[in-house]
Order: C-alpha cells, then structure tokens, then sequence
C-alpha cells in the first residue's frame, strides 16, 4: 500500500510538471518567445537559488545568517550594475562564492572595526571612479556605460546610507568591499590583456 501511494504521488507530481511545462510552452508560442531562451533562464535561477541556500547554510554553520543574508543581498545588489571580474565556469563561480563567504565568516572575527571602515571608504571612492568594470564577454554601448556607472554610484550611495545609518554596518561593508575588490581584479585582467596584443 505505501509503494503504491507513493508512486501514485509520483506520478501526480510528473502529471503537474507536464502540464506546466506545456501551458509553459503555449505561452511562449503566442508571445513568439524562444523556449530555449525559456529553459535556460529557469536553469540559470535554478542554479543560483541553489547556490544562494548553500552560501546560507555555510554563513548558518558559523552562525552568521543573518548578517550573511544582508551580505549576500547587498553583494547582489551593486553586482548588476558594478561589474566585475567573473569567473570561466559556473562551478569555479561557485567555489569563488564559497570562498568569499568562508573568508567573511572567519575574518570578522580578526578585522578590527576601524581597518573595516577603511577599507569601506576605499571601495565607496573605487567604486564610484571605475563603475563599471566590464567583462570581456559583455561589452557595452557608450550610452549603456553612462546609464550603467549612475546607477552603479547610486547603489552605492544607498548601501552606504545603509552602513551609516543601520546595525546592518559590518556585512554591508564587505559587499563594497568585495564587489570593489573584484572590480579591481577585472581591471588587472583587462590591463594584462591589453599589454599582451
């Protein structure tokens, strides 16, 4: 009886999942959408929600969740815009995360408070200048450039509001200070890349 309740789950769920993926489909039809420009964004949000609950879990472990959430959300926030060196594969991107949010989880235990703040103010002034950094990959238009280097200053503006006037101070200041320092690595990258031709 138990193996046949849950096969009949089973195949409910594969039933609904086969219904959605055709309505799915329908409707990208009608709009003239390109499924597969479909599935790989759901693939793509997929993958970073995944790894967005693996970041928390590591920032859980150390008991930082929830300085480890504003992190993540400020880090997000300037990345759109700011730029940045990214990595070759999804994987060493995940294992960069994990990197980064292992780093945060030890470090502050060490980093004095008035080292933090300095290091802060760098990355408020880096950012401000050399937004955005770009990838190779994705170049942009003169006109995208200036919209994006606004925002990118305005964003900054916010989270700083954020660590001047918030107890949110401490996470918030290290999504600066990593999105500044891997703008700057981008900038390395480029500047290696152009002495190389």
């Amino acid at each position: 009886m138990i193996t046949h309740s849950a096969t009949y789950r089973k195949r409910i769920l594969y039933d609904l999942y086969m219904k959605w993926k055709r309505n799915l489909e329908l409707a990208a039809e009608e709009l003239n959408i390109n499924m597969e420009c479909v599935w790989f964004g759901l693939k793509t949000e997929g993958l970073f929600l995944t790894e967005s609950v693996v970041y928390l879990f590591l920032f859980a472990w150390f008991g930082y969740l929830l300085n480890g959430l504003v992190f993540l959300a400020g880090f997000s926030f300037l990345r759109v815009y700011c730029g940045g060196y990214h990595c070759s594969s999804r994987l060493s991107c995940f294992l960069s995360g994990l990197c980064i949010c292992l780093c945060i989880c030890v470090l502050d235990q060490y980093i004095p408070l008035h080292i933090l703040q300095v290091l802060m103010i760098v990355s408020i002034v880096y950012l401000c200048v050399v937004c955005p950094a770009e990838n190779d990959r994705y170049r942009l238009t003169e006109a995208d450039r200036i919209v994006f280097r606004k925002t990118a200053q305005l964003r900054v503006v916010v989270l700083t509001g954020l660590c001047v006037i918030s107890s949110i101070r401490v996470p918030a200041a290290y999504a600066l200070i990593w999105t500044a320092g891997l703008c700057f690595l981008q900038g390395k990258k480029g500047g290696e890349e152009n002495d190389s031709k």
